[in-house]
């Protein structure tokens, strides 16, 4: 599936999320399956509870948070170089 929404026009993708699209149930069952199959493969390598990912996750959000601080703080001090020289 991933490989089929990349090919996809960036206007369909967005018809796939939007309730009452074209596709949005055959998109919204293949989601499912897919968190369901994480959360299965999440409990037999050992995760006590689902909260466990979710911390996880909010933890990855906070790395990418700060990942995209830091990358556009030495975007704008490229601006300022170039437009310095």
């Amino acid at each position: 599936m991933a490989g089929e929404l990349a090919a996809l026009p960036e206007s369909e993708r967005v018809e796939l999320a939007l309730a009452g699209g074209d596709d949005y149930e055959r998109s919204r069952a293949l989601l499912v399956g897919d968190v369901n199959a994480a959360c299965e493969g999440a409990f037999a390598g050992g995760a006590a509870e689902v909260q466990d990912l979710l911390r996880r996750q909010a933890a990855l959000e906070q790395e990418l948070a700060a990942c995209e601080e830091a990358w556009l703080t030495a975007c704008e001090e490229m601006e300022a170089l170039e437009a310095a020289s």
